[in-house]
């Protein structure tokens, strides 16, 4: 005689039996659907508490901190890092796979992704001497290879630059460590420097006196530029085709516009004063 089930049990029959599904067994652990479904939700679970604590955290710390940028960012990083840790091994141990395991999988994958994971461990490393060192921090004003902003935040593996084009520049750590870059803090000032190169003609002559009395004329007018420290004008080369004058000038670092800014106004102020013809270059700084 044959015994029929139900279906409401015959179906959680089913579903206890993929429940208690064994996938894999790892030094005598068995590691089960169960064991990996309530592993992942303790992992998102923990990572979604894990941002919610720290918003309640950081501003008591940044409080207790006068709101130092710097520190309050790597206090934040670490609590992260500690938050993940803490899940991950919570996850593990519910999903029942031991710890020895990422040795025998480290050793297996080694080959393969060792060259991938040399760059992120060097982009980690990298990020920590960041953080402990500061030779970067957060507001600096920077110049990278070309790229010239404020640093806006100090990631794992790169910083963001907010240039002066309005633009958000990614530059991973390694580069800052590996490379010369310039820097400036708030209340440093930073030159800049305008290339002036007078075209000649046949027949014409120019009174250099006076060229530079008029790019005396046009550094005044440049209103971001710092009035305790005098512009210099200097006539640096002479050629048989054109003349070349150079005119620097400071500004504090924490008023810099964006290049395109400085630019206008320095053409319009050349274009008031000089009457002849001239071709303009600019410093690395200014693009």
């Amino acid at each position: 005689m044959t015994n029929l089930l139900p279906p409401t049990q015959v179906d959680s029959s089913i579903f206890h039996d993929m429940w208690q599904y064994g996938l894999v067994n790892i030094s005598g652990n068995d590691i089960k659907v169960s064991n990996i479904v309530v592993a992942l939700l303790i992992l998102l679970i923990g990572i979604n508490l894990s941002k919610k604590l720290i918003k309640l955290i950081m501003p008591v710390i940044s409080k207790k901190l006068d709101e130092d940028q710097d520190l309050v960012y790597t206090i934040e990083r670490l609590l992260s890092l500690v938050f993940l840790g803490i899940t991950v091994l919570l996850a593990l141990q519910v999903a029942n796979i031991p710890l020895a395991i990422f040795a025998f999988i480290g050793g297996a994958f080694a080959i393969g992704i060792g060259l991938g994971a040399q760059g992120l461990v060097n982009n980690l490393v990298n990020t920590m001497i960041i953080i402990i060192e500061k030779p970067i921090k957060i507001g600096d004003i920077v110049e990278i290879q070309g790229a010239i902003g404020k640093v806006k935040s100090i990631g794992t593996r790169c910083i963001t630059v907010n240039s002066f084009t309005g633009e958000d520049v990614l530059v991973p750590n390694t580069i800052i460590m590996q490379n010369k870059f310039s820097k400036w803090s708030g209340n440093d000032n930073i030159s800049y420097y305008i290339y002036i190169n007078i075209i000649k003609k046949e027949g014409v002559q120019f009174d250099h006196s006076l060229i530079a009395k008029q790019l005396r004329y046009v550094s005044n007018e440049l209103d971001l530029a710092v009035s305790s420290i005098i512009p210099e004008v200097y006539l640096t080369k002479v050629s048989e085709l054109e003349d070349q004058f150079s005119l620097k000038f400071t500004c504090k670092s924490k008023s810099i516009k964006e290049a395109n800014f400085i630019k206008n106004k320095i053409n319009f102020a050349l274009l008031k004063h000089l009457n002849i013809p001239f071709r303009i270059e600019y410093s690395n700084n200014l693009g």
